[in-house]
């Protein structure tokens, strides 16, 4: 994959841009296996053989004027890293991303300056779900100054763009944090639908989603075989955030429930269950990090029913009561999914009741040092 930008050393987030693709995957398998040395059971890393274009989201910082607007990402320090045009984004954001300068000049959507404390749009987040080929847009913005304008903006958007979802959320601290609260809903649409397999997810601009596409959709496929496999007739999903892993791994005769504690997430898995015909999967707003007793009450099912829990954390891995958790309920199996292999590999050795039947890691972050890793855990 060519980039301008890395042979022009202004952005280097892809850090191993020199290696060849199949180069940059043996270094990942390698330092898998450094971490998992007395593992013969890590599959090689799984790609979908190209880079470019994956990405199916985007955060870009803007700075500079509202007539001379400058589109990038946020580098260290408060810094601007001037990258209009990643070769990684879907063609779809690219496009989008191509005009984005000319609509912040059309509706004087003046970039914030953190050193002045003035300006109103700070960034702008992408989303792109390739199998509808619609955008989901967020405007960052420090104030409501520019919310008509906004709503102006969306009134006459620009049909190619495919615009679909869109939103303003504030963010009014002086502060580099990308997230906003308090939205303002600029289409009647507040979902958009991304279809993995047989099964179509549906996100908010608030959602978590994995951003490369075809990693995630082998990612959950792998899962979904895995739980075929060992005949699982339950299953409990932990920071299952909108279902993505309990939608695409549930049958229709499964007893599945996901667990997130952020309630606009599970709003997009409920209507989601709905939309797939999912009966028996339920989603309950509840903190993942709860004791066996209470999840118990929570879900409504005996803790011992469990034949199989997913569980996706955040980088830092899991929280302590959930492994407490996991050592309580004792499930035949878990799947962990993880983008942090140092915190898996932390975590694996805190469940000593389990062994590893195999970890298969994928390439969800090309070019990068970083991957997605599934490990599959059986009771000893």
């Amino acid at each position: 994959m060519f980039c301008r930008y890395f042979r022009d050393n202004l952005c280097r987030s892809c850090s191993l841009l020199n290696s060849t693709l199949s180069d940059s995957l043996r270094q990942k398998e390698q330092s898998l296996q450094a971490l998992f040395p007395d593992v013969d059971c890590i599959q090689p890393v799984r790609s979908s053989g190209t880079a470019e274009g994956s990405r199916i989201r985007a955060k870009l910082a803007i700075a500079g004027t509202a007539d001379a607007p400058l589109v990038g990402f946020p580098g260290a320090n408060g810094t601007h890293v001037p990258v209009d045009d990643c070769p990684l984004h879907h063609p779809l954001i690219r496009r989008f991303t191509e005009q984005l300068p000319q609509l912040i000049r059309d509706y004087r959507l003046t970039p914030f300056d953190v050193a002045t404390n003035r300006g109103e749009l700070k960034f702008v987040l992408v989303t792109c779900s390739p199998t509808h080929q619609q955008l989901m847009v967020q405007w960052i913005v420090r104030s409501r100054e520019c919310i008509d304008r906004l709503k102006k903006l969306w009134q006459h958007k620009d049909p190619s763009l495919n615009l679909t979802v869109m939103c303003a959320s504030l963010q009014p601290l002086r502060t580099s944090l990308m997230q906003g609260t308090d939205d303002t809903w600029l289409s009647d649409v507040k979902h958009l639908p991304v279809t993995y397999g047989q099964r179509t997810v549906l996100y908010s601009p608030h959602s978590f989603i994995q951003t490369n596409y075809f990693a995630a959709l082998d990612l959950y496929s792998t899962a979904a075989d895995v739980l075929k496999h060992h005949n699982s007739q339950s299953l409990l999903d932990l920071y299952c955030g909108v279902g993505a892993f309990s939608l695409s791994c549930c049958e229709p005769h499964m007893k599945c429930v996901g667990i997130e504690i952020n309630e606009s997430s599970v709003a997009c898995a409920q209507e989601a269950a709905r939309l797939n015909e999912l009966p028996l999967l339920t989603f309950i707003p509840y903190d993942a990090t709860a004791s066996k007793t209470s999840l118990a009450q929570a879900t409504g099912i005996q803790c011992e029913a469990w034949d199989a829990v997913i569980c996706n954390p955040p980088r830092r891995g899991l929280d302590s009561s959930v492994v407490d958790l996991l050592q309580d309920l004792q499930p035949k199996l878990i799947l962990y999914s993880s983008c942090n292999p140092q915190t898996l590999a932390r975590d694996f050795r805190l469940l000593p009741g389990y062994r590893i039947e195999r970890l298969s890691p994928f390439d969800m972050f090309p070019f990068t040092t970083h991957m997605e890793v599934l490990c599959v855990l059986t009771r000893r």
